[in-house]
Order: C-alpha cells, then structure tokens, then sequence
C-alpha cells in the first residue's frame, strides 16, 4: 500500500505524508475513498487540492487525516471512517471492533480466531 497510494494519486499523496499504518483488509476503503475525493476534486477545481498527511488505524478504526477540501470531502471520510468499523482490518470481511488486552481491533470471527490462537501459542 505504502507504493500504490502515491503512484495512483500523486496529487494526494505528496511531500511529507507519514504514510499507511493499518493491514490490506480496509485497502479498498482507503482506495475508494481517496478515488472519490480525486475525482471530486478534478470535476470541482474552485475547492483545495486534498494531501494526505496520514492514514492509519486508531481505536480500532480507520483514521484519514489530511489538508485541503471542503464539508463534502469531510463527510466522505466520516463515511470511509465509519465503514471500518465493521470491515475486518486483516481481510476485508465483515467485523465488529473488538478489544483484546486494553487494545481495540476491528476483525472478523475468522481473523480473530486468528488473533487469539497466535495469543495463546506466544503465551505456551
């Protein structure tokens, strides 16, 4: 991801952005997102030319943050935001936020089996 961002939207992802910190699974949340903010931003010129300062998981959920737009391009966020809520962060499935040791992660049954199985062999 940390190669594919900036060679498909060089626009947005410029300069001193500190790059993707979150697994493939919300990859087609963050490229969805940052294809409609583009394609917005190319149909409307008068708003500002959106750069991506980060992207990253937080609370178990997708956080964007960036520089330019306006209230429309803000809504598009809270929305990409608000879908990983229930999309798996390892795989893309369905999910739910869950925590696990004070920590918040948003998995899948499958991925979290996963997750708690690694926990139990790093612990025998």
């Amino acid at each position: 991801m940390q190669e594919y961002f900036p060679k498909v939207f060089p626009k947005m992802y410029v300069g001193q952005y500190g790059g993707i910190c979150c697994d493939t699974g919300w990859f087609n949340i963050i490229n969805m997102l940052s294809r409609n903010i583009q394609h917005y931003l190319d149909w409307k010129p008068s708003v500002p030319q959106v750069t991506i300062d980060q992207v990253k998981e937080k609370l178990g959920t997708l956080r964007f943050y960036y520089s330019g737009g306006d209230e429309y391009i803000h809504g598009m966020v809270t929305m990409a935001e608000a879908m990983s809520e229930v999309t798996c962060e390892k795989c893309g499935n369905p999910g739910e936020t869950r925590s696990k040791h004070t920590w918040l992660t948003t998995t899948c049954n499958s991925c979290n089996d996963n997750l708690n199985k690694k926990s139990i062999d790093k612990v025998s």
